[in-house]
């Protein structure tokens, strides 16, 4: 996942995109589908093969799981929506490029398998290329602030990149590129794998996300002794 190009010569625009869903849509092809704490929702055929699952464990605690292939490459111009949160994904499959202009950290980048990272990107402009025929699968765990701060007291914010969304400060938007550890890889095949239902899986998913998100604010920590997975 290296040097990716920004082709977007024959790639589907943000606009082309956008009206594949909406037709997808007004057809009934890609109605959500409900069961519990989950919803599901394949993307549109015109797009490609995959589906969104969304699992909405509290208020304000939200995992989504996004698994694909494109026919044709991605070339996406957006902006992030101005809520409040913060964004931990890792990479189990496949490689894109983002570019968010004007960002604290990490602006220009590429995101691949074995790699995780934490973002601040509320109201941030996103352009993004996804190839084609690429198998893509991304676990992202979404934590509003007030979550945060419940799991975080603010005087012992585990790293000063997250101290002033902690304290209630005003933030720069950033993104903290990580690896993705040996010991973060099971913990995510066990929440990808959740073999319960009803209450529990809500507990045993929450369980799963709070080691998760332990794992990266410990690597924020730059502590010695973190067992780094090696590079695929």
């Amino acid at each position: 996942c290296k040097t990716m190009p920004l082709d977007h010569t024959r790639a589907i625009s943000q606009t082309e995109y956008d009206a594949i869903w909406d037709d997808a849509w007004e057809q009934g092809e890609i109605p959500w589908q409900q069961q519990g704490i989950e919803c599901r929702q394949a993307i549109p055929q015109q797009l490609g093969q995959g589906e969104e699952r969304v699992i909405e464990l509290r208020p304000g605690l939200q995992i989504l799981i996004a698994t694909s292939v494109y026919r044709r490459s991605l070339y996406l111009d957006s902006h992030f929506e101005t809520d409040e949160v913060l964004l931990s994904s890792f990479y189990l499959a496949g490689c894109r490029r983002v570019i968010n202009p004007g960002i604290q950290s990490e602006a220009d980048r590429e995101e691949g398998a074995g790699e995780t990272c934490l973002c601040y990107l509320a109201g941030a402009r996103s352009i993004e290329y996804r190839p084609a025929n690429q198998p893509l699968q991304t676990v992202m765990i979404s934590t509003d602030f007030e979550q945060l701060r419940s799991f975080v007291f603010a005087e012992e914010s585990p790293a000063p990149l997250l101290r002033p969304l902690v304290q209630g400060q005003s933030a720069s938007c950033f993104h903290q590129s990580l690896r993705l550890t040996t010991a973060m890889q099971p913990v995510l095949r066990q929440l990808l794998d959740c073999p319960y239902h009803g209450i529990t899986k809500r507990l045993y998913l929450e369980a799963k996300v709070l080691e998760l998100m332990a794992m990266q604010f410990y690597q924020l920590t730059d502590e010695p002794g973190v067992e780094q997975a090696p590079a695929n």
